[in-house]
């Protein structure tokens, strides 16, 4: 089946792209997301390409891109993440999501860059291998375990027996995390308000160091995360002597809390103490884990391994620069890329 792809028209079009991504990606999506990441977001308007079929008109895949300020060594970029990427059900052939990613891979008119990245599940890794674009890292999902009940209850045993073992285990895991070395040298609290200049000052002050990463001001937290309307977030910050010098964005779960974003400066003590802060406020909250989502090259893992987080599975990022002075950008490796969770686009 023949397809066409052009640019969408954000205003005249929104509700049919809310409807497909609703139909094909998530049941969630609706108009009051669609507004927040397309037309709120701080660092401008996102684009979007919609894909018809040739001959009858009907809409059956939509993409887009997202504008994201981030740093590098040469100062900053205006980056696009990739995202809302669907096809019906129909028209699943490499044809029709080819030309849709080409679309959104290619360098935008009058930009000063084309860098863009990806996510991608194994679905869109095969358009990306046929782009013969290849992963530029992996993400590497961190857990902290705090409870095997679920664990417990799955196992083909008696019922006594496995309460026994949920017991000892929930135990165990409770000794084990109360037993950790408390860092005193930090003051952890719950962010009770919104972001302010002290966010953007820390940003300003270590986003550089990490070598790539996504300028985290004030007016980006606070859209990102706190004006997000599929998700609850927390912010857990860390402070010297009053200074704001690390924090963790918190994904709310009453089982399965996750630090979705994970902010501070390249040496690794003060983020590795805000994120042992959030696994003693996940304990104290009977959660069952704690997860991390990292860059796997990235220094803070190891440190985070120490801490007690265990590596569970990958999942590759994907970097690519059309346009030959973007491609600068890419000569950073990866153990000098900061990408968490929250970098992706929602």
């Amino acid at each position: 089946m023949s397809t066409t792809v052009r640019p969408a028209d954000l205003e005249a079009e929104a509700d049919q792209i809310v409807k497909l991504l609703a139909a094909y990606v998530n049941p969630r999506y609706d108009r009051a997301r669609f507004d927040w990441l397309y037309r709120r977001n701080p660092d401008g308007v996102a684009q979007a390409w919609l894909a018809f079929n040739a001959v009858t008109g009907e809409l059956v895949g939509t993409a887009a891109a997202v504008p994201r300020w981030i740093h590098v060594d040469q100062g900053p970029v205006l980056a696009r993440v990739l995202g809302d990427f669907c096809v019906a059900d129909a028209y699943r052939a490499l044809g029709p999501a080819l030309q849709l990613q080409r679309a959104c891979l290619g360098a935008p008119a009058g930009e000063r860059s084309s860098l863009c990245y990806d996510f991608p599940g194994p679905g869109m890794m095969a358009v990306y291998k046929r782009l013969r674009i290849e992963p530029f890292g992996q993400m590497r999902r961190l857990v902290y375990p705090l409870r095997i009940d679920a664990q417990a209850e799955a196992l083909p045993l008696p019922p006594l027996v496995r309460q026994g073992i949920r017991v000892g285990g929930n135990a165990l895991l409770d000794l084990r995390a109360r037993c950790r070395r408390r860092n005193r040298r930090f003051t952890f609290s719950l962010l009770p308000g919104r972001c302010g200049a002290e966010f953007s000052a820390l940003a300003a002050r270590h986003g550089v160091e990490h070598g790539v990463s996504v300028r985290r001001s004030a007016e980006y937290l606070n859209w990102r995360f706190l004006d997000n309307p599929f998700q609850r977030h927390e912010i857990l910050t860390a402070r010297e002597r009053g200074e704001l010098v690390a924090y963790a964005v918190l994904a709310a779960d009453a089982h399965y809390p996750a630090i979705v974003d994970l902010f501070g400066p390249l040496e690794p003590s003060a983020v590795t103490a805000v994120a042992s802060a959030a696994v003693t406020l996940a304990r104290g909250r009977h959660a069952r884990a704690l997860t991390v989502t990292v860059l796997e090259s990235h220094p803070w893992v190891p440190a985070l391994l120490a801490e007690g987080f265990r590596p569970r599975e990958t999942h590759p990022v994907i970097f690519h620069a059309p346009r030959v002075g973007a491609s600068d950008v890419l000569r950073v490796a990866p153990t000098r890329c900061l990408l968490t969770q929250g970098d992706r686009d929602s």
